[in-house]
């Protein structure tokens, strides 16, 4: 790990993204897997297999959540294959915080401090703010965990480069480097950003994280 700038090496990145991806396919798997041995319990006493409404719930937010998994994985895939196109369209910051929204979970909500959100880029959108959405996810995760991730947006004026900013928790003591525990949305982002032409750079402490997102204001394919 380069902890002067918090960017793994590929072979770190990869490694990371293999142990995160296990680990997020754990979780589900093993609600399932309860699940299975009671259906079996119930069998075994000669009743009927039956899931009340909690149990079904369960089960439903257990296969979201590997098909999420799922096509997470098949768009890394196909960024390392090269066939992964992006579709670039005219846009403002606003749009594209809007869709970073919607694209959250329940538990995560974004603190903006900026306030010039009109300003005008050309992304693929709906991408971008799912990468974003991921680092949030991650950025909480890490830090201070409230559910509450605060986002600055900075504009590289010399560059054409906007960056994103997101912040959990307060920082205090040494250095930690990421690891697994980042989660797989993490590493998928930071496949998705580079493919944009963009990079991720995170430094984090004990409960607190900040990860900074450099895209072009031009995206890659415009």
């Amino acid at each position: 790990m380069d902890e002067a700038k918090g960017r793994p090496s590929e072979s770190e990145l990869r490694a990371a993204l293999l142990g995160a991806l296990s680990h997020e396919l754990r979780t589900p798997l093993t609600s399932l897997g309860m699940l299975l041995d009671l259906a079996r319990r119930q069998a075994a006493q000669g009743g009927e297999a039956r899931l009340d409404n909690d149990l079904l719930r369960v089960f439903e937010l257990s296969l979201r959540e590997l098909q999420r998994i799922a096509d997470g994985v098949q768009e890394i895939s196909r960024i390392e294959r090269g066939i992964w196109q992006l579709r670039p369209e005219p846009s403002t910051i606003r749009s594209l915080i809007e869709r970073t929204r919607e694209a959250l979970p329940a538990n995560v909500t974004l603190a903006i401090l900026d306030e010039g959100l009109d300003r005008p880029g050309r992304w693929d959108t709906e991408r971008l703010a799912e990468a974003l959405a991921d680092l949030a996810v991650a950025a909480n995760r890490l830090g201070a965990g409230t559910g509450t991730v605060t986002l600055e947006i900075r504009q590289r004026e010399s560059g054409g480069r906007v960056e994103f900013r997101l912040r959990s928790g307060e920082p205090a003591g040494e250095p930690i480097p990421l690891g697994t525990d980042a989660g797989f949305r993490y590493y998928r982002a930071l496949s998705v950003i580079a493919l944009m032409g963009g990079n991720v750079v995170a430094r984090r402490t004990s409960g607190y994280v900040e990860i900074a997102a450099e895209v072009p204001e031009e995206g890659e394919g415009s």
